[in-house]
């Protein structure tokens, strides 16, 4: 036992003898005091001498009895639940009755029935108030041991795709629960779920991993679709339990915390155990602090790859605007701009239809899915109306359809497929960017952007003069890696010119892709700031939202992207 524990037990002993008019003394196990003897009188110590017998009977002790050895001493011996498989004892005495013999218990002092009767209520509620107390000290200490676990959380190297981390924040689950096993289902594509990784000590826990549900079936998916937490107990015969009953694991109890953070819903964290033995509230809320954390995590991953990504795109685009500064005809400006979506959003085709142009594309399902879509229902450019991106499931991927105007009328189609829904939603972005410049390059009004000499614009391409590059002809093999493309961004004569040193550090930044609240964030000032500077480029530039300001951008090549 710890110091302090043993001093409270101490002072708590000391003021029961006082009271009782006894000597107590508190003893472990195998008979070692714990505490120093309380109070004057006859030692129950001298009750010991025959100790095998005596811890013998102790060990039985499941309340306080009044304990009398062989030549009539007696003494009042009471157990005390302390750490957790651990018993101790509270040893109070001695005394004798009035009808004893004296001889070698003159000493001892002479109660009656009704004083020992009195002694047994007093050293019963001594042994009461020491159990509460340790009980206490042993929950405080299992609470910080908990409490210790939530900050390891924090200190786990996050990694978006490392099972590793993920195992590990599960396994600390699984101690501050105190359940026999533990999971996390990740969702997946729409509304399935599926089961990334499960620990514990139950068999068959391995076949988990890999198992899917969707919103709304069984247990899990009914915390998927409430969004709320989730407790079940008494589930032998529980339909809804069947994605572990299938695979051989008896749920009794289960508990699933749903992980969802800015909106996004990332999985579930359940936690369960093959007997009804309950859980407390507060474990349960220390579960919801760890789920909470790992909530966060999951969304800061999101948000860090996120802005990983659209980096690489922001990249992308200005060397496709590169590309394209040097290309005039209609069917070369769609060829590579088909190449840069499949090479940089990660699309599993991707095509442009011009206006009177046949469809450009390429897939990576040897033709595939671009002979599918060849083959949809015929259309043609002029009967395109709509000017939103649209999205629509095709044959099992996400396909997203943009269409680009110049001039008041509709220039043609961009089209790409995804393997996911999200894939989709975080590259429509560059469809509609890539869109308005195919849009610029192949109107009335093309653009013309010199290329000085004291900057570098390198493109895997072959320079045939000092101001004039020539695409090589690229395919879906040759087609070189972005970290082989580099791209050095030029002011614009004229332009920058027209925007306060604050407004240029502005619009820089929203060239690279951040957010009002990002920018905010990095010039240290506030969100409306930021708006009314973006206001007064929209007018500086004559341009009506961050759309057409980035094309023009990309057009011009103002600003500056460290690539």
């Amino acid at each position: 036992m710890k110091l302090l524990q043993i001093s409270k037990l101490q002072g708590l002993q000391d003021a029961y003898a006082s009271l009782c008019h006894l000597t107590i003394i508190t003893i472990d196990e195998a008979g070692r005091p714990l505490t120093e003897l309380s109070g004057e009188g006859l030692s129950p110590e001298h009750l010991l001498e025959d100790k095998y017998d005596l811890l013998s009977y102790l060990a039985a002790l499941t309340s306080p009895i009044v304990y009398e050895n062989e030549v009539g001493l007696k003494m009042i011996a009471a157990p005390i639940t302390g750490e957790i498989g651990k018993r101790l004892f509270v040893l109070a005495g001695v005394w004798r009755e009035a009808f004893e013999p004296a001889g070698a218990l003159m000493n001892a002092p002479i109660w009656q029935a009704a004083d020992a009767a009195a002694a047994m209520n007093q050293i019963t509620c001594l042994a009461q108030t020491a159990q509460s107390l340790l009980q206490q000290e042993v929950k405080e200490k299992k609470h910080a041991e908990r409490l210790q676990l939530l900050r390891m959380l924090s200190l786990l190297p996050r990694e978006r795709e490392s099972k590793d981390w993920l195992e590990s924040v599960i396994h600390i689950f699984l101690k501050i629960s105190e359940l026999q096993f533990a999971g996390f289902a990740a969702k997946g594509a729409g509304e399935r779920y599926v089961l990334q990784a499960c620990c514990g000590e139950l068999d068959g826990l391995k076949r988990l991993v890999g198992a899917s549900f969707y919103t709304g079936e069984g247990l899990l998916g009914h915390a998927a679709l409430t969004q709320t937490l989730g407790y079940w107990e008494e589930l032998d015969e529980d339909p809804r339990s069947s994605l572990f009953t299938e695979k051989g694991i008896k749920v009794q109890l289960l508990i699933a915390y749903p992980i969802h953070c800015g909106g996004q819903r990332y999985g579930i964290l359940f936690g369960g155990s093959g007997a009804s033995s309950g859980l407390s509230e507060e474990t349960a809320d220390l579960g919801g602090l760890l789920a909470g954390q790992l909530a966060n995590d999951l969304h800061h991953l999101r948000m860090q790859a996120q802005a990983v990504k659209e980096k690489k795109l922001n990249r992308a685009l200005l060397e496709l605007s590169q590309a394209m500064s040097s290309l005039t005809d209609p069917e070369d400006l769609s060829r590579i701009a088909v190449q840069f979506i499949l090479r940089d959003t990660g699309a599993a085709m991707a095509a442009v239809r011009l206006k009177m142009r046949p469809l450009i594309g390429l897939d990576r399902q040897e033709g595939e899915l671009l002979g599918a879509y060849t083959e949809r229902a015929p259309f043609t450019v002029e009967q395109r109306r709509a000017l939103k991106p649209q999205s629509s499931e095709w044959k099992g991927k996400r396909l997203i359809e943009v269409s680009f105007m110049a001039q008041g009328e509709c220039k043609g189609l961009i089209a790409a497929a995804f393997d996911d829904a999200e894939s989709g939603k975080e590259a429509c972005w560059f469809l509609e960017m890539a869109g308005q410049l195919l849009a610029h390059r192949t109107g009335s009004h093309v653009l013309s952007i010199p290329i000085p000499d004291q900057e570098e614009v390198v493109l895997s391409l072959r320079p045939i003069g000092t101001d004039s590059y020539t695409v090589p002809v690229i395919t879906a093999e040759t087609m070189p890696p972005a970290g082989q493309l580099h791209v050095r961004s030029f002011p614009a004569a004229g332009v920058q010119e027209k925007l306060t040193s604050r407004e240029a550090e502005v619009l820089n930044l929203v060239i690279q892709g951040l957010s009002n609240t990002q920018i905010a964030e990095r010039l240290c000032i506030s969100a409306h700031t930021v708006k009314n500077h973006m206001t007064k480029i929209f007018d500086k530039l004559g341009v009506a939202d961050r759309t057409q300001t980035l094309a023009m951008c990309l057009q011009s090549s103002i600003g500056s992207i460290s690539c």
